[in-house]
């Protein structure tokens, strides 16, 4: 198990990679978004020199905006296109995964829940076909924890066993009668790839440091290691203070301990 950190996509990348090296992380969870951290920034040799020389592991992730789940072949074809322009650049920095998120936008008053899971596995299907030969993995971030959420999430990973799944602790908090960690972990454990974590009070999506919510965090870490989960695990503390992700980083360490 590795600690690290996403890069700020409103920063220069190479100066999150530094930070993240000199302050004792070991990954870097790398993010293709604008407005600072674009392809043509993570292909520029400054920060391909100074990830090199970092020594830190490295992960991918993409924009959280692209939705999975549109009707029309045209778009889904572009938006396939898009996410693979950011994956091959994830490819060239040595990340193994990518990930992607579980965004729906067709209105349930005009689509099923089948027809919606249907036009997502068909965009999936083709991003994971293209990944193959690049050595890179998709992986799947569901964004809530109710159950109408991890049902589409059930459905994608079983139609799709070549994609992977991604534990975002702090989204299996939203929405939820209690933290769906567990139930997630124990349905779909064995295809984990990446785990982000962060805290909140179940309502909003705050990426508040460990402790500072309701999460149950020794809970968390013993079923992870129950799962004998040995990758990297992403602190998604957003603050201006950065004393709060150090923080986090060492109460994960001593409830993993």
């Amino acid at each position: 198990m590795n600690i690290g950190i996403m890069n700020n996509p409103a920063t220069d990348p190479a100066a999150e990679v530094r930070w993240a090296a000199s302050h004792g992380f070991e990954a870097i969870d790398i993010t293709v978004e604008g407005p600072r951290a674009t392809r043509e920034a993570l292909r520029g040799p400054e920060f391909r020199n100074v990830l090199a020389n970092s020594g830190l592991a490295v992960v991918g992730h993409l924009g959280w905006y692209y939705p999975l789940d549109l009707p029309s072949d045209e778009v889904r074809r572009g938006i396939v296109d898009s996410l693979m322009a950011d994956i091959e650049v994830l490819a060239e920095l040595g990340a193994p995964t990518a990930t992607v998120h579980l965004t729906m936008m067709a209105p349930g008053r005009m689509f099923t829940a089948d027809e919606r899971v249907a036009f997502s596995v068909a965009l999936l299907r083709e991003v994971i076909r293209r990944c193959e030969p690049l050595g890179v993995r998709p992986v799947i971030e569901h964004v809530r924890g109710d159950d109408g959420h991890l049902a589409m999430l059930d459905a994608l990973l079983e139609q799709l066993p070549q994609l992977g799944f991604h534990l975002d602790v702090g989204h299996a908090n939203l929405g939820a009668r209690a933290n769906a960690t567990f139930r997630l972990l124990q349905r779909w454990g064995s295809r984990l790839h990446h785990v982000h974590m962060s805290d909140n009070f179940g309502h909003d999506d705050l990426h508040l440091p460990l402790g500072a919510g309701n999460i149950d965090w020794p809970a968390v870490v013993n079923n992870l290691k129950a799962c004998r989960y040995d990758r990297a695990i992403t602190l998604e503390v957003f603050s201006n203070d950065r004393d709060y992700v150090q923080i986090s980083r060492d109460k994960l360490l001593n409830w993993w301990r």
